[in-house]
């Protein structure tokens, strides 16, 4: 049996893994400029109910979903072919969760990890992001980069 398509595969896979630094400067500039600026400053009005089957109390904010929308699409710039996950995309669309099995590389976005702690002004939260790759071997998670925007960094990209 020959190798030939796998290594192939594998390759391709290799030469369109975004840069680390570009995603951790990507999130960097999200909590600059999305998130601090909102952080203990959020109206009434941005804060919104989001049962879910393990959480129903939980919320989402006005936050979480620009940051998810802008991460999306620089996202997309940088890895074209790559399946994107959001935790408020998934909310609204479960059917997403089945990208989970896809061959492809895939995003996966937190967009405010701690959003409780968020809306109500504590600094206990980060972005997460994470890039996924899928091989023959079954898979594994290439890079992973989060920019804390909360008391564990206050914006410093961490590995």
């Amino acid at each position: 049996m020959s190798t030939a398509g796998p290594l192939k595969k594998l390759r391709e896979m290799q030469r369109t893994t975004p840069d680390v630094d570009t995603v951790t400067a990507l999130i960097d500039d999200v909590v600059q400029t999305l998130v601090l600026p909102k952080f203990s400053r959020l109206l009434l009005g941005d804060i919104e109910s989001k049962s879910t089957p393990l959480d129903p109390d939980d919320v989402v904010t006005i936050v979480d979903r620009q940051v998810e929308e802008r991460l999306s699409s620089a996202l997309t710039a940088l890895a074209p072919s790559a399946a994107i996950i959001g935790e408020e995309a998934v909310h609204s669309r479960p059917e997403l969760l089945r990208l989970l099995a896809s061959n492809g590389p895939l995003w996966i976005i937190d967009p405010i990890d701690g959003t409780k702690n968020f809306a109500a002004g504590d600094d206990g939260f980060g972005v997460m992001l994470a890039w996924v790759s899928r091989w023959a071997n079954g898979g594994r998670m290439d890079r992973s980069a989060r920019t804390r925007g909360g008391r564990s960094g206050g914006g410093i990209p961490q590995r």
